[in-house]
């Protein structure tokens, strides 16, 4: 096995499946495009270290499956002979010694995410996903073989149930509805796509004895089964990630109905035309099925006119072209709320001072906000803060942040009143300083100041 072409890199690459990256790195990236709201969460440690985790433990399960199969997978005549010889030629010791490597360094970041986070849960959950990523090919468990729902509970959740949460809760620091809607859905229909892969070692399957949900079912209804979970799946997806869109308040804030409804049917399209790939290859290799003399002769058609690598690449690329526009959007919504906040918000304040209250003196401060411009506000988008400060020296000894109740329309006007300011020395000793501040991404960083004023008490 010498040559360039069988270096160790080359049979690592063929452990690891390397040649599924190009289909499934965006899949990692997702979660964040469609919850974060700005370049700098998108690009912080935690979600860098988060995608760090899960791309480790894929290519992970992809190892202990090639260790555990090795022998079979040299009988096979199918692309599985190639990662036969791969884990021959690296041999078991190097090839555990990895797999160490790889579950260490992934349970290191893990650790270090849920430190951070304050969240140790997500050790748990990490580890729950490296347990039955092992278990689905390892002795004594071997779920791979060991019928349909233990097939789906070793499959679906560690390789998509699993880091599809954990990827959200880094990224939005919560898991919500929407999550739990975008979970369920994703990993119904892409769990329905394992039983294509699944259908191409069929014949070699048979032979083998090897149980798996096609040699269970027999190849056409694994087919249809395949068919049916992306087919109720899609759809469900489909709603699940226009739903979060249409819930994001800067991009409807600025899109307005019209631009929401496009952007909803043009999701809606970009996500059947990715998935219509898997759908149309499952009715191709049905019917390749159904015109073969026995399922068994159907294989080597597959193998010949049927891309499977193609068919997970095609729906995940669709779903991560929509989450990178939706990021997109909201980013480009929020910069257009924050440059019309500094053009068209507005403040003034009036205070009404109580200087016989059995505290010392007080004021009650009401701030008007004007909105002179074209784009409405979210609620909780505006607030106000109030800082108390000694008149001669300028030093601040009070403050208060409070959002502005109910958003602001465009050309709209509303008031908030902050009650009880303490006030200090006599009359005209406290600076009351008013600062409008905008937090247009939601994400309760980065407060971006759009206009102040003051008066004396």
């Amino acid at each position: 096995m010498g040559g360039n072409t069988r270096s160790f890199w080359w049979a690592y690459g063929k452990i690891c499946r390397l040649e599924y990256i190009s289909g499934e790195a965006p899949a990692v990236f997702i979660p964040a495009l469609l919850t974060l709201t700005s370049f700098e969460s998108l690009l912080s440690l935690a979600v860098l270290e988060g995608v760090a985790v899960f791309a480790i433990l894929y290519v992970t399960g992809f190892m202990v499956n090639a260790l555990t199969d090795r022998e079979l997978d040299l009988k096979y005549d199918s692309f599985k002979h190639e990662i036969g010889e791969a884990t021959a030629q690296l041999g078991d010791r190097t090839v555990r010694g990895l797999l160490a490597l790889h579950l260490a360094a992934a349970g290191a970041l893990a650790t270090h995410l849920a430190v951070m986070l304050q969240a140790p849960w997500l050790v748990l959950l990490v580890a729950a996903g490296a347990f039955l990523a092992l278990a689905y090919s390892l002795d004594p468990f071997h779920l791979k073989v060991r019928g349909l729902a233990a097939h789906a509970f070793s499959l679906a959740l560690p390789a998509f149930a699993i880091p599809f949460l954990f990827l959200y809760f880094v990224a939005a620091r919560t898991i919500d509805a929407h999550a739990w809607m975008i979970c369920g859905s994703f990993t119904l229909t892409h769990y329905g796509l394992t039983y294509v892969n699944q259908a191409y070692d069929f014949d070699e399957d048979m032979k083998e004895g090897v149980r798996t949900p096609p040699v269970r079912l027999g190849l056409d209804r694994a087919l249809g089964a395949s068919f049916a979970m992306v087919a109720v799946g899609l759809p469900l997806l489909t709603f699940s990630v226009v739903s979060l869109a249409l819930s994001r308040a800067p991009f409807l804030a600025v899109a307005g109905p019209a631009g929401a409804a496009a952007f909803a049917v043009g999701g809606s399209a970009l996500l059947a035309a990715g998935y219509s790939v898997p759908l149309r290859g499952i009715l191709r290799m049905r019917a390749i099925t159904r015109a073969s003399a026995s399922e068994r002769e159907a294989v080597p058609e597959f193998h010949r006119s049927i891309r499977y690598s193609s068919f997970h690449a095609a729906g995940i690329s669709a779903l991560a072209v929509f989450a990178l526009v939706l990021f997109a959007v909201t980013v480009s919504s929020s910069a257009a709320l924050d440059a019309q906040a500094v053009q068209s918000l507005r403040v003034d304040v009036r205070g009404e001072p109580d200087r016989s209250a059995a505290g010392g003196p007080t004021a009650d401060i009401h701030v008007d906000v004007a909105n002179g411009g074209a784009l409405a506000f979210p609620p909780g988008s505006v607030l106000v803060r109030v800082d108390a400060r000694h008149a001669p020296s300028g030093g601040g000894y009070w403050s208060v942040t409070a959002p502005l109740e109910g958003g602001l329309g465009a050309g709209a006007a509303a008031t908030a009143t902050i009650a009880n300011v303490p006030l200090r020395g006599e009359e005209g000793g406290t600076e009351i300083r008013v600062t409008l501040l905008v937090d247009s991404d939601g994400d309760h960083q980065g407060l971006k100041p759009a206009a102040t004023t003051s008066l004396l008490l």
